[in-house]
């Protein structure tokens, strides 16, 4: 390209008035983009409120008993520490009241809102609770962490209102064992004010207490006292109990409970450590006359205290039970079955653990030996169940990999089930040599039945189909969830 001068004069000329435009159009372009976020910003904002008003003509359209449960909803929070989780879904229903005036008198007006209380509150927020929960109240009382002042003060509210009590939650097991002993005295305190209480309509009572507590070095009446501090009350509705290391005392409530679990860590602690007392456990069995279901789990019972009654004690309105047995002792576990007796249970879940630590035949066979003699103690024969209908069996010796033990199921003692389900984990069963082998079943469900092979399987189905009459309900059978044929 040959150098023009007239061309080089023009360039230059053009040059200087694209800069000259640019330079007047800079602040018109940035005012331009700061309309343009301006108006993107309205937009959204325009976009939200638009949003906001429709959820809240949507709320207004609402009736108030919809209304009130989307609000218990919104202000429920869950947390793995419950006393953290009470507090603030208390303090999330006071939020919520401070919205509107509707809000207000939806939330104040809602029982379930306001219904569970715990040491962790404010004071003024637990008789504010008290005041809007109506019958409703669920008390949870611990003595650790809380400071003794707050306790005092948290008691004389929650007795003052006791009468509005629908569940009790009392947990002493803060801290571990070493701090037992001082939490009982603490107890005591916190609880004096407890004594004698009427609890019209408390339904449900959950007592948990670490292992030390069912040693015999807490047998003195002041700490029975203590321990049992529910005894003195005066109960009209009781129906549901919960105990945890804790033997109950017949009281005025034992006679109304339809639903009871009891779990026994006999554990290492004091002179006796795992032995267990079937005077006082059959004791507090016989005194409830309603009971209807019944879930029992006992273990690292070694031993028990002799007891032998004239008969045992018969549970007759026990329907649905539960027993679990956990690195027990098949004597210990003996005496207690001898003592009492289950005529009319329909359903059955038996679990039955040991764990081998030491890798020598001896022990192994010893913890197989152990379980099977516990396995016929509870089923003892024929008339033991006469009513079962429904089983879950459960069997687990752990701790060694690659030694399969043999346990035999007494089928025959069990010839009116229909509904059978059976967990063995590294366990085997034998094939069972019954001539008529469970003539009314109707399903069967092999779960985690790790050394159950096929050939067990087969026979055992084939004895199952060979005696039933051809054109009868076919057997519904299972394998870890999925159906095979019938």
């Amino acid at each position: 390209m040959s150098y023009d001068p007239s061309q080089a004069l023009d360039d230059a000329s053009a040059l200087k008035r694209a800069l000259a435009i640019r330079r007047i159009l800079k602040p018109a372009y940035a005012t331009i983009g700061e309309v343009s976020k301006w108006i993107t910003r309205q937009h959204y904002l325009c976009d939200q409120q638009v949003e906001s008003l429709k959820l809240r003509s949507g709320f207004l359209s609402l009736p108030d008993e919809i209304l009130s449960v989307v609000l218990e909803f919104a202000a429920h929070r869950t947390s793995k520490d419950t006393h953290k989780a009470i507090t603030r879904s208390a303090s999330a229903a006071t939020r919520l009241s401070h919205v509107c005036s509707r809000f207000r008198r939806l939330v104040i007006s809602s029982p379930y809102l306001w219904d569970r209380v715990c040491p962790r509150m404010h004071i003024g927020s637990v008789t504010s609770c008290f005041a809007r929960c109506g019958r409703n109240a669920e008390v949870h009382f611990s003595t650790s962490p809380y400071d003794r002042k707050v306790l005092r003060h948290f008691s004389s509210i929650i007795t003052s209102n006791s009468s509005l009590w629908r569940r009790l939650i009392v947990d002493v097991t803060h801290g571990g064992q070493n701090l037992f002993t001082e939490q009982i005295e603490q107890l005591d305190e916190e609880t004096i004010l407890m004594r004698h209480l009427s609890v019209p309509f408390l339904t449900d009572l959950q007592v948990v207490y670490p292992d030390r507590a069912l040693s015999t070095q807490y047998s003195r009446r002041s700490d029975q006292d203590r321990i049992h501090f529910y005894s003195t009350w005066s109960f009209a509705r009781l129906s549901s109990m919960y105990a945890e290391n804790l033997i109950p005392l017949p009281f005025s409530g034992s006679k109304s409970l339809q639903s009871l679990s009891i779990d026994l860590s006999l554990g290492w602690y004091g002179p006796d450590p795992g032995v267990l007392d079937v005077r006082a456990l059959v004791s507090f069995f016989a005194s409830c006359r309603a009971l209807e279901k019944l879930a029992l789990r006992i273990s690292d019972c070694r031993n028990s205290i002799a007891f032998t009654p004239n008969s045992p004690v018969e549970m007759v309105n026990v329907a649905n039970l539960d027993l679990q047995f956990v690195q027990c002792n098949s004597d210990a576990v003996g005496s207690l079955m001898t003592a009492i007796a289950f005529p009319n249970v329909s359903s059955l879940k038996l679990v039955i653990c040991a764990t081998v630590t030491i890798d020598i035949e001896t022990a192994i066979d010893a913890a197989r030996r152990e379980c099977q003699s516990i396995l016929h103690t509870v089923f003892g024969d024929s008339d033991t169940f006469p009513r079962l209908r429904e089983l879950h069996f459960i069997i687990s010796i752990d701790g060694l990999v690659g030694h399969h033990q043999i346990i035999s199921f007494p089928f025959s003692y069990v010839p009116a089930l229909k509904h059978l389900k059976i967990t063995t984990y590294s366990t085997a069963l034998a094939l069972p040599s019954e001539t008529v082998l469970l003539p009314d079943l109707r399903s069967l469900d092999l779960t985690k039945c790790f050394a159950i092979g096929p050939h067990w399987i087969a026979e055992f189905i084939r004895k199952l189909r060979s005696q039933r009459p051809v054109g009868t309900t076919p057997i519904n059978i299972s394998i870890d969830g999925r159906t095979i044929a019938s």
